[in-house]
């Protein structure tokens, strides 16, 4: 037991006179031990240690200093590198914060027309996203054209690192879905998109949102704050992440396969067109 009180007592007075000495930004610097140790020896001599000054590396350190540095323990190295990993890991999850990840939830079942063929068009698309706001109303369109031919379907794919509200506007449109007015949502945060986009306050936005729509308020804000609605919008994430595609949007998929149509319905209607075909033949 004293031989333990006595090695802590060592450990510890080690640690503050390496505080005091400054020596740990010189060891830092000078990694890895062995090379700060050979270098010592080089300027000292391998049998003598005078209580002088060296330069090592353009740093100053004292022999008194350098006794020092030798009798460290290798716990002390331990106990540094579980710091390190330790604030590595916190600066790593406070990064993720605010995006909850948990992507165990029910896609969204956001849908609308029908399909005798089987056919299905998905966009996955983020609210703040400006090529999303541009295909908006061509996806209308769309879905006016061939409401009776294909299902088309809206997933979420909120890219949180450029678009800083793009994931809030996700879950507003989801808890809006919580009391039936999803469609109108989503294209109330379209149609408006410059208003609330890059606003600090975007979430007054969407609460006046919610009023005009005659939703729940109260309910609104606690649906939109809740795992369900997080989780359903990372499961549409995961999902999309499944594919393989780039993640970038708006990102086409028709009965499963990329598309890439411009800002006009005439190309959609070329991609559906040949899938209804191909249908209608297999």
């Amino acid at each position: 037991m004293h031989g333990q009180l006595r090695g802590g007592f060592l450990f510890f007075h080690d640690f503050y006179a390496l505080c005091s000495f400054r020596i740990i930004p010189y060891c830092l610097l000078s990694f890895p031990l062995s090379f700060v140790r050979r270098r010592l020896r080089e300027k000292l001599g391998a049998g003598s240690i005078r209580l002088s000054k060296v330069n090592v590396s353009h740093h100053h350190i004292t022999a008194a200093e350098y006794c020092i540095l030798r009798r460290m323990s290798k716990s002390f190295w331990a106990i540094i590198a579980a710091i390190i990993v330790i604030f590595g890991g916190i600066l790593f999850f406070k990064g993720r914060a605010n995006a909850p990840t948990n992507a165990s939830g029910k896609p969204g079942s956001h849908l609308i027309g029908t399909s005798p063929a089987g056919v299905t068009l998905v966009e996955f698309g983020d609210y703040q996203c400006p090529y999303c706001g541009q295909f908006s109303p061509v996806v209308k369109q769309v879905q006016q054209k061939y409401n009776d031919k294909i299902v088309f379907q809206f997933r979420n794919l909120p890219l949180s690192q450029v678009h800083q509200n793009a994931f809030a506007a996700a879950r507003v449109a989801e808890a809006a879905g919580l009391q039936g007015k999803y469609w109108q949502m989503h294209d109330l945060l379209y149609e408006n998109q410059s208003a609330w986009s890059e606003s600090s306050n975007a979430q007054d936005v969407f609460n006046q949102y919610a009023s005009a729509l005659k939703l729940n308020v109260n309910q609104f804000k606690i649906d939109a704050a809740s795992s369900q609605v997080n989780d359903a919008i990372n499961k549409d994430i995961a999902d999309f992440l499944k594919t393989g595609n780039e993640e970038s949007t708006p990102t086409f998929l028709l009965d499963g396969k990329k598309i890439t149509p411009d800002f006009t319905i005439d190309t959609f209607s070329k991609y559906i067109d040949a899938e209804l075909k191909a249908k209608s033949q297999s």
